[in-house]
């Protein structure tokens, strides 16, 4: 009893404190509800905007012509356009309220502050914060599904595109910060989680019976103890003292020297024609770059890449004003523009004249645009990659070769993450593929992990490259993927990661090019095989313009003409043609409506006036091959040998000892080919 009397004053003289937790299996629980707390204090003050729209039109239009437009006032719910359909609103934003802006729709929308593209609002980007004294502002809305990669992407209904609100808010900053400084370890405790218990389903759900700690790594231990501790500062003292604590938690367990490296790129993949028609894509174009723009004034770390010249060329005739904004993220290197191409061209249905102008336009546009020329053929979404592209490279400047498509393979998985990809010919290039995610990553724990632990050639260059930001008009990367990136580096297991420009990436990775694998002649894609015969009067059109063209500059030579400004038109829509959803036949049919008519009358232009300047002696039958070397055809029921790049009278080109077909059983001869049928009637040799 003397001995409890003699401890009861020291016991009574402790610090007030939460008692330790000796469960910490209920850690995960008490975090994800930690993180949910989080996200329903960072908004507040919720203040109904009015809005103003236009009546909407498949012609789209500018901002000048849609601020003289009669307009009419909006509500919660209304339903409008067809798709495709755009329609601008005039926003008012009233004096004293939050700074927030958030536009809930279901479609896709561009910011306009002060007449210059500013956010675009999607399912991934709801809100922006205005700048201060902003009292109006514009919103051009497209009637088209927004990002449709992201999980919570939903499609239009029979009704249109349907408004719910627009509000203005405020946004607390320090539960900002401290939900993304507590939802990161909450995403790298889950995926710790998932290893350590991996029967376990990787779902959170409190009914459930969590496993016990018998038997996990230190890690997983220690980071359930700094949430656990963190947690209780945030029950006692708030949102400032958990940051405090989970600084702690971020600092002791960073790895000061992790075995990998990630470079990130923003990156937003973007399909010129798709499910959308190619204004639609110029539209999200200027979405999109309106976002990236943005993210850089607020992250200077952050660094972007887009390739594809055709859409730089949209945005500049759309907003002149974010062009050149553009160029200035150009010029400080924050924004890099690749790509090697004019656009994303299909490699296998074009010819190779073809695919040499993709290049050859694409580097004038690049060299223009930068003052340089593009040293990447940037292609994450091609189907199939043909075995002569490595040669096109070489003959234009481009160094390096970057893709995600083969990890669309349905059966044999790609072998490489960085090799040389060598042609037919010897010319080889510096390659790099991504193994475990795709283009549409956002800096998750999960995919930090899979880019680092599948990286086949991390031994010999420890660093991936990462393209991160939600494609096809999903706005590209968002605030929360550069909240992510400043915290997740270099955790222990995680890559450490930068943001970096993809050509900076690949010099680093060309210093080790002796000790990298080598893959010689077509990269096969075991998907997406039925567009070589898919849509047979597209390619039809578009092989009618491939030599129409090429009679024209054949003429050209042969009369020593100058080429002038519709051949260049020509070519650019003969290569914009080449984007790899449009000449597959993946697109919808709007878009080949479109298209058909402009190759069919673009062909039919350029066939007449080639035509006409090669000319021909009154009362002579002619016939012109504009292929640079020798060929024999028929013609009218004829044989004719054709000297290359010249005119010649039909009579003097008839060859006179054609060799007949012989028939003998199931074999056929015509002196230069023998084929032999079996007994079923297929080809046999």
């Amino acid at each position: 009893m003397g001995m409890i009397l003699r401890l009861a004053p020291v016991l009574m003289n402790l610090p007030a404190m939460l008692p330790i937790n000796p469960l910490l299996q209920l850690t995960p629980l008490r975090a994800q509800r930690g993180v949910a707390r989080l996200l329903e204090i960072i908004w507040h003050d919720p203040q109904i905007l009015r809005v103003e729209s236009t009546v909407s039109r498949p012609d789209h239009i500018s901002l000048a012509e849609a601020q003289k437009a009669k307009r009419h006032k909006v509500h919660a719910g209304d339903s409008w356009g067809k798709l495709y359909d755009q329609r601008w609103s005039r926003v008012i934003i009233p004096s004293g309220a939050g700074r927030w802006m958030r536009w809930d729709e279901q479609g896709e929308a561009t910011l306009f502050v002060h007449g210059v593209p500013f956010y675009g609002f999607d399912v991934a980007h709801r809100g922006c914060e205005l700048p201060v004294g902003v009292r109006e502002a514009w919103v051009e809305s497209l009637c088209v599904q927004a990002a449709v990669w992201h999980p919570d992407a939903k499609g239009l209904g029979v009704d249109g595109n349907i408004f719910s609100a627009a509000k203005l808010l405020r946004r607390d900053d320090e539960a900002w910060s401290a939900y993304h400084d507590l939802n990161c370890l909450y995403d790298w405790m889950l995926e710790l989680r998932a290893k350590e218990f991996p029967r376990v389903p990787r779902e959170l759900f409190s009914q459930t019976v969590q496993p016990a700690l018998t038997d996990v790594s230190p890690l997983y231990r220690q980071l359930l103890r700094g949430l656990d501790t963190a947690l209780d500062a945030f029950d006692t003292a708030g949102v400032g003292e958990l940051r405090r604590e989970l600084a702690k938690v971020y600092q002791s367990l960073r790895d000061p020297a992790p075995l990998s490296r990630a470079a990130l790129t923003g990156h937003s993949h973007l399909d010129l024609v798709w499910l959308w028609t190619e204004q639609v894509g110029e539209g999200k174009a200027v979405h999109t770059f309106s976002n990236a723009n943005r993210l850089m004034a607020l992250y200077p770390e952050f660094r972007f890449a887009y390739s594809q010249p055709a859409s730089y060329e949209a945005v500049a005739r759309r907003s002149p004003e974010l062009m050149r904004a553009v160029k200035a993220r150009l010029t400080s290197g924050q924004w890099e523009a690749t790509g090697g191409m004019y656009v994303e061209s299909d490699s296998h249905v074009a010819c190779g004249e073809g695919l040499a102008r993709s290049f050859m336009i694409g580097q004038e546009s690049f060299q223009k645009l930068t003052g340089r020329r593009s040293r990447i053929l940037w292609l994450p979404d091609l189907f199939g990659f043909s075995a002569c592209l490595p040669q096109l490279m070489n003959l234009s400047g481009v160094d390096y070769f970057f893709t995600t498509k083969t990890t669309w393979n349905t059966v044999n998985r790609f072998p490489y993450s960085s090799f040389i990809w060598r042609g037919p010919g010897g010319h080889s290039v510096v390659s790099h593929v991504t193994q475990g995610v795709q283009f549409n990553n956002t800096v998750s724990v999960e995919q930090l992990r899979a880019v680092a632990q599948q990286n086949q050639q991390g031994d010999i260059h420890n660093e991936a490259l990462m393209p991160n930001g939600w494609g096809d008009g999903g706005g590209g990367p968002s605030e929360e993927m550069c909240e992510r990136a400043r915290r997740l580096s270099s955790l222990r297991g995680l890559p450490a990661l930068q943001w970096d420009q993809p050509e900076a990436f690949f010099d680093r990775l060309a210093e080790k090019a002796a000790k990298l694998p080598a893959l010689d002649g077509e990269i096969y894609l075991e998907y997406h095989r039925g567009t070589f015969t898919t849509q047979s009067l597209v390619k039809s059109r578009f092989r009618d313009l491939e030599r129409a063209l090429q009679l024209r500059e054949a003429s050209l030579v042969v009369s020593r003409g100058k080429p002038s400004a519709d051949l260049d038109h020509a070519w650019r829509r003969m290569v914009f043609a080449q984007f790899h959803d449009y000449i597959p036949g993946s697109s919808i049919p709007e878009v080949y409506a479109e298209g058909l008519p402009e190759l069919a009358r673009l062909a039919g232009e350029q066939s007449a006036i080639a035509i006409k300047s090669l000319g021909a002696a009154k009362g002579d039958r002619c016939v012109f091959n504009s292929l640079p070397v020798a060929r024999r055809a028929v013609i009218g029921g004829r044989v004719l040998d054709l000297p290359p790049l010249s005119g010649v009278k039909i009579a003097d080109a008839v060859v006179r000892d054609v060799a007949p077909v012989k028939v003998k059983g199931r074999t056929l001869s015509n002196g230069r080919v023998v084929a032999r049928l079996d007994i079923r009637g297929n080809l046999a040799s």
